[in-house]
């Protein structure tokens, strides 16, 4: 083979190998959804601590902390769907949400702790 063609090989597989980098982002792990002390953090809510999942149905975590001079509870969930799920059942029980997110709610706490 002349000098040119191995030039056209090897330009095209580097071509063909940097496509194919390009492709493995598409396949990234997507971002999770933040802890109830995450959740704490960005409403920059205070004194938080932890509840065992699985005290609410769908829940994944759960806290309490003071959030503008007021005890509230934060729960997160898997997703906006499983969120959407709890909500009626929680409007039920008298729970309002305060602040709402894709994957989060809280309120003021009903457990006083």
């Amino acid at each position: 083979m002349k000098h040119g063609t191995w030039s056209a090989i090897i330009v095209t597989g580097a071509a063909a190998l940097a496509l194919a980098g390009c492709g493995t982002a598409a396949y990234s792990v997507p971002p999770q959804p933040p802890d109830a002390a995450q959740v704490a953090r960005i409403l920059g809510a205070t004194g938080f601590k932890a509840m065992a999942a699985g005290v609410s149905i769908g829940v994944v975590s759960g806290g309490t902390a003071i959030w503008h001079g007021k005890l509230i509870g934060i729960d997160t969930f898997a997703s906006h769907a499983a969120l959407q799920d709890w909500l009626p059942a929680a409007e039920e029980l008298g729970v309002v949400p305060s602040a709402e997110g894709a994957t989060w709610v809280a309120y003021p706490s009903v457990s006083g702790s």
